[in-house]
């Protein structure tokens, strides 16, 4: 389930493309400091990702993408509805895992396994897992212990190059 499934019955109008970016302009109340509440923090002082420029990384995508959402959805964004969301969203992932290993009775009832639908899952984990790092105002630490971890991974020789190697495990490919 996405922010989209508890959209409100009217969204205000906007054109297809132009929707998110007249949000960006919006006073954004997702990130804030523990000592003062969400709806005081002025928009500069949001947790923006450093170094978001025309050739944004697909970990500065997704947290755009969270502040973008989260303007377009402005209720319901508490830390424990926010961790519901992501319990919600995982359990949506596992169905799509059993789906794709074809346990149970997923593919007679469902037919056949659609890569489509495990991505835009794993997209909505991540997402909303990103969602609870905005809310925390901790997207730098987490943006510094992914790049910590990849470089130890690069000292021990698992990682050569930022492109992934051949996929192992399962029918399906995995990291």
């Amino acid at each position: 389930m996405s922010p989209d499934d508890n959209a409100p019955d009217e969204v205000p109008a906007a054109s297809d493309h132009g929707e998110l970016a007249d949000a960006a302009a919006a006073p954004d109340r997702v990130g804030h400091d523990m000592t003062r509440p969400a709806t005081d923090v002025p928009h500069q002082d949001r947790d923006e990702p450093s170094g978001a420029g025309a050739a944004a990384d697909t970990f500065t995508q997704l947290v755009a993408t969270v502040h973008a959402l989260t303007r377009r959805f402005p209720d319901h964004n508490g830390p424990f509805e926010r961790v519901t969301r992501l319990l919600e969203e995982a359990g949506e992932l596992a169905q799509q895992v059993n789906h794709a290993e074809g346990t149970g009775v997923k593919v007679a009832k469902h037919g056949p396994f659609d890569r489509a639908k495990l991505v835009k899952e794993v997209e909505d984990v991540l997402r909303t897992a990103l969602g609870i790092a905005v809310h925390y105002n901790v997207i730098d630490d987490v943006r510094a212990g992914i790049a910590d971890h990849y470089a130890q991974h690069v000292a021990l020789g698992l990682v050569g190059d930022a492109s992934p190697g051949p996929a192992t495990g399962g029918q399906h490919g995995g990291c």
